[in-house]
């Protein structure tokens, strides 16, 4: 589960990095440096949210709270929580740092090619 979890935040993250990238593109702004701006944000506070309450809903424990489908193993966040999920959040950061040099190498390696 934790490495499903691990991939899918990955795949949604690229997913929402790319929509909010096409989206303020079509918007439109005065300058470069202020699209560039509100690129990094809107993809800063979309990813953040996404990995954080992803991570933190998929294994939370909420049944006294009403919510039965929230059924994971740590009702609170303790050293049990940071030891089973620091592997995905730790996973899904490395994977954030390295895929912008993946991806210019990989657009590097298509200009060449075609």
């Amino acid at each position: 589960m934790d490495n499903f979890l691990k991939n899918l935040i990955i795949v949604l993250n690229t997913v929402i990095r790319m929509i909010v990238i096409m989206i303020i593109n079509f918007i439109g702004c005065n300058t470069e440096s202020g699209q560039m701006t509100y690129i990094t944000n809107a993809v800063f506070i979309c990813i953040f949210f996404n990995t954080g309450f992803l991570v933190m809903l998929c294994n939370a424990n909420l049944e006294d709270q009403g919510f039965a489908f929230f059924n994971g193993n740590d009702s609170d966040f303790n050293t049990n929580w940071f030891t089973s999920q620091g592997e995905t959040i730790v996973g899904s950061m490395v994977f954030n740092i390295w895929f912008p040099f993946m991806m210019e190498v990989g657009y590097k390696c298509m200009r060449l090619t075609f």
